[in-house]
């Protein structure tokens, strides 16, 4: 995978730059949430505000300019194992996650 690839991908897992806009540096790593979080959440009840949000999660993605073969070389199995864990898992935990799986 192509370090600028890489790059866009490990950025799921820091804190959304936006959301801690107006505060201390400090607080900017502790009170964000990842932005991988932001694009896993519900939708919520249907509304022009929740359209605007769905939106610019589809912007945030045709952004990051990812290869349509990105996951080509990856079997189901490990790609529906990657999901199901990324559903689920604290980014924290997936920034550990995702170093095992360079590893392989």
């Amino acid at each position: 995978m192509a370090p600028v690839i890489r790059k866009r991908l490990d950025e799921l897992l820091l804190p959304d730059k936006h959301e801690s806009d107006g505060s201390s540096l400090d607080d900017k790593s502790n009170s964000a949430p990842a932005v991988l979080l932001k694009l896993r959440g519900n939708p919520g009840r249907p509304s022009l505000a929740s359209m605007q949000e769905e939106l610019a999660k589809r912007d945030l993605i045709w952004r990051m300019d990812l290869p349509d073969n990105l996951f080509d070389h990856a079997s189901s199995r490990d790609l529906e194992r990657c999901r199901r864990r990324v559903a689920v898992e604290a980014p924290h935990e997936l920034r550990i996650f995702f170093l095992y799986v360079r590893l392989l």
